[in-house]
């Protein structure tokens, strides 16, 4: 029974990569370049403490970026148009991360295709989380 056991999560375990997406040749990605920017609510205070997700428009890899405190940010991607989404921070104190994502609209919290940025080598992005 134990043989069978193991067997069968071996099969699962097999099968997930290739449902994910993670089978074949992904190919060469684009290289990366620098870019920074920052995060304010409308009225210009900084929104920091929060992970900056980016979800590529054309094939590639997610990236993100740790938005400090003051709202700053920088990180590298391959330069393109990328949808945005604003997480809770992993590096931030658990305190200040929940705090700062009481502020982020539950809208801005998720992926929307149709919210775009696009990301220019050297380039400065700036994001106004509206209510």
């Amino acid at each position: 029974m134990r043989g069978l056991v193991h067997g069968a999560v071996a099969a699962v375990l097999l099968t997930v990569p290739a449902i994910a997406g993670c089978s074949g040749n992904p190919g060469t990605a684009p290289a990366s370049k620098p870019f920074n920017g920052t995060v304010k609510n409308p009225a210009g205070k900084p929104i920091g403490n929060v992970m900056l997700h980016l979800h590529p428009l054309k094939p590639g890899f997610a990236c993100g970026a740790e938005v400090a405190a003051d709202g700053t940010f920088s990180s590298e991607a391959p330069p393109g148009d990328y949808a945005w989404s604003l997480r809770r921070s992993e590096k931030a104190k658990a305190a200040d991360a929940d705090a700062a994502l009481k502020t982020v609209p539950m809208a801005l919290q998720e992926t929307d295709l149709k919210r775009t940025v696009r990301i220019a080598a050297g380039g400065t992005v700036n994001l106004v989380v509206e209510p």
